[in-house]
């Protein structure tokens, strides 16, 4: 008895997708790790850092018009492993000496230490109409701290 398998290959192609900007980080990381002591370093990385900004952006932008259903699991994926594939050549250049789930926890810190009062201040009025006027005042508490 044969069992057909079926591959889901838009959902391979998508994730095939969303890894590649991992992929160029962390293969253009280890030309610049080997190039730690040279003096143009701070504008390798300038570039280094705009080559990836522009692969992040090229792949989020045909994801999103590729399959834009799937964006719930590879905007993520992307994300985490172009972190991920980022965090060798921190390694060598700075010296960290944390472990990759100690890296990532920290980079989601960052993130929502930065962009929290921006993304509580968008969700604020929908909270507000959930909550009633008790959310009201816990969300003008909130926003005030």
């Amino acid at each position: 008895m044969n069992i057909p398998l079926t591959v889901p290959w838009t959902e391979v192609l998508l994730g095939a997708l969303a890894l590649l900007p991992a992929a160029l980080t962390w293969w253009w990381g280890l030309e610049l790790a080997r190039l730690s002591d040279d003096p143009a370093l701070a504008e390798r990385l300038v570039a280094h850092r705009q080559r990836i900004l522009q692969a992040v952006i090229l792949s989020v932008v045909v994801l999103g018009v590729a399959g834009p259903d799937a964006l719930v699991w590879t905007l993520p994926l992307l994300l985490v492993a172009r972190a991920a594939a980022a965090r060798p050549l921190r390694r060598t250049l700075l010296g960290e000496t944390w472990t990759l789930w100690q890296y990532l926890a920290g980079g989601v810190r960052l993130y929502l230490a930065s962009l929290g009062l921006w993304i509580l201040l968008v969700l604020a009025p929908t909270l507000t109409q959930l909550g009633g006027w008790w959310g009201a005042v816990v969300m003008a508490g909130m926003l005030t701290a």
